[in-house]
């Protein structure tokens, strides 16, 4: 699998792993690379996207013949709004969301 149309740049990095045999015939198979930064859930990501890049567009739908978007500031603070009222108090429930 290629990146693009053309680009001939691999889409995925070619696995590096290790394995260790285990007991009763059990292979242990790891990753050889260390795993990166990451953020603690998805939702992180999306809001992070959203401080970045504030009037990009969240969501799109057709209305007629144009088209009814949602950027991702009004999308994050929508659903910020959301989970104050539906949630049950928990910490670190909802960051960035003051």
């Amino acid at each position: 699998m290629t990146g693009g149309v053309g680009s001939g740049t691999p889409l995925f990095a070619l696995p590096r792993i290790t394995a260790v045999g285990g007991r009763n015939g059990v292979v242990l198979l790891r990753s050889a690379e260390p795993l990166g930064e990451y953020p603690v859930s998805a939702v992180h990501s999306v809001r992070e996207h959203a401080r970045l890049t504030p009037d990009h567009p969240m969501i799109a739908e057709r209305d007629g013949g144009d088209w009814r978007r949602v950027t991702c500031r009004l999308g994050s603070r929508s659903w910020c709004l959301r989970s104050k009222r539906t949630r049950t108090s928990r910490a670190g429930s909802s960051p960035g969301c003051g």
